[in-house]
């Protein structure tokens, strides 16, 4: 890996190397390509400290399953090359899976079942629920609400032999693995300072295979849905439409779509019926949450890929009613865009010739393609990314310590004052030493 010039002295670094806060790096493993992201603390907020991108060939990962665990190795070994992530001497990630592989619930349960008891009570719900044998999976919960009565529990749950197999990719590379999330968590911890004080919002992830609507109130994941439509479809249908190359088709889609001044309308009409069927379930799904809630949907964020065509954030705002933006972690993350830009390398991601480094930066590596690898390095920022939040790595598979008391004690501001002061102090008295014990002799012998 290659090795990265500190240009600048910082004491927070100084904070970092002796009680190595904030190891693990996010690694977000998609059917098209891999992002990888470090974020540092510092003590006026958050910075990308590294950042990489790199294609994956067709077939090699589809729809969160692996169908080549060679070629990602190859391609997960190639992006770390690039890159130098801070930490251990064996790189601590946390990645994640798709919302069309995990199974997810909210179940309510007396609040009077005691920690020990609840595991049990939790899986007599999950056997009431769902159609699988559940010694095949890998499962975690959370109570995300506590009542006089009644708590909720999140539980997420995976299929053993998709997790495992991403832990045995993972050896190979030689990373230790602190977490696998869920990608709406994910999202939901990215977006978080997004969410209204006064009701909840809606995340809607249009990506290349599907669209996932998550809706994210008071702290918690409340609903998650997922659509079998998305990007892709839209250009195959674009393509059989106009009968044209799905290659030509995808290029509409970003140019033109949904405005109506270009390709005359063209476009527009076969999104619009496309969208209409997205449109539908949002509203079903938001009207069926605020009816059983009483809280109300106040923003829509959409996200992915696909959420960059023309005019999709009016057509959603005008048809919902709600304020609608984009997720654009430009506004969120200051200096993100440009940061990226610099740490990237490009080498096997550039697409046709005729598109410029440029064009392609603008068009396929915006700030909202990586909301996700966002959320899962925020994670890593944590106390203890292990157990904050939902974790499908098995128990066995867990790091046996306990994470270094440097993580949290680098969540203290007086211990970071203290530590300061302590270097500062140290500085002083070396400084003080070499003068007294050889600076001055040295000099009064050239005096006399």
């Amino acid at each position: 890996m290659k090795q990265k010039k500190n240009r600048f002295f910082s004491f927070s670094k100084i904070i970092d190397y002796l009680f190595q806060a904030n190891n693990a790096f996010g690694l977000d493993i998609s059917d098209f390509s891999i992002e990888a992201l470090q974020l540092k603390r510092y003590f006026k907020g958050v910075r990308v400290e590294s950042y990489g991108r790199i294609k994956l060939e067709k077939g090699t990962v589809e729809d969160g399953e692996i169908f080549s665990k060679k070629e990602l190795q190859k391609k997960i070994e190639e992006l770390l090359e690039n890159l130098k992530f801070k930490g251990p001497k064996l790189p601590e990630v946390i990645f994640s899976l798709p919302e069309s592989k995990i199974f997810l619930h909210i179940f309510e349960l007396p609040a009077n079942i005691s920690a020990k008891e609840l595991p049990r009570a939790i899986e007599s719900e999950v056997l009431k629920t769902l159609p699988i044998d559940l010694s095949k999976l890998y499962f975690d919960f959370q109570v995300i609400s506590k009542k006089v009565t009644i708590q909720e529990i999140l539980y997420v749950a995976v299929e053993k032999r998709i997790v495992d197999d991403y832990l045995e990719v993972m050896d190979r590379v030689g990373l230790m693995p602190l977490a696998l999330d869920i990608e709406s968590a994910s999202l939901a911890r990215t977006f978080k300072s997004e969410v209204p004080l006064n009701g909840g919002m809606m995340i809607l992830d249009i990506g290349a295979r599907s669209t996932i609507l998550t809706i994210f109130d008071q702290s918690a994941i409340r609903v998650s849905s997922i659509i079998k439509i998305a990007g892709n479809h839209f250009a195959k249908t674009i393509s059989q439409k106009l009968n044209i190359s799905f290659k030509e088709a995808e290029k509409l889609k970003r140019t033109h779509g949904l405005d109506e001044k270009r390709g005359e309308g063209r476009v527009m009409f076969i999104l619009q019926n496309i969208l209409n069927d997205i449109l539908d379930k949002t509203k079903n799904l938001i009207n069926f949450y605020q009816v059983k809630t009483n809280r109300e949907i106040r923003k829509v964020l959409l996200v992915g890929g696909s959420s960059l065509i023309p005019k999709l954030i009016s057509y959603f705002a005008t048809n919902l009613n709600i304020e609608t933006k984009l997720g654009d972690l430009s506004t969120l993350y200051p200096g993100l865009k440009k940061k990226i830009q610099q740490k990237l390398f490009i080498k096997d991601i550039i697409g046709p010739k005729d598109i410029t480094k440029e064009q392609y930066i603008e068009e396929r590596l915006h700030p909202v393609f990586f909301s996700n690898v966002i959320g899962l390095a925020l994670r890593g920022l944590e106390i203890d990314p292990e157990r904050d939040g939902i974790n499908l790595i098995p128990e066995a598979a867990r790091l046996k310590e306990p994470a270094f008391i440097g993580r949290k004690l680098y969540k203290s501001k007086v211990f970071n004052l203290l530590v300061v002061m302590v270097t500062i102090f140290n500085l002083l008295f070396f400084a003080w030493v070499i003068y007294n014990y050889i600076v001055k002799p040295f000099l009064s012998t050239l005096i006399f």
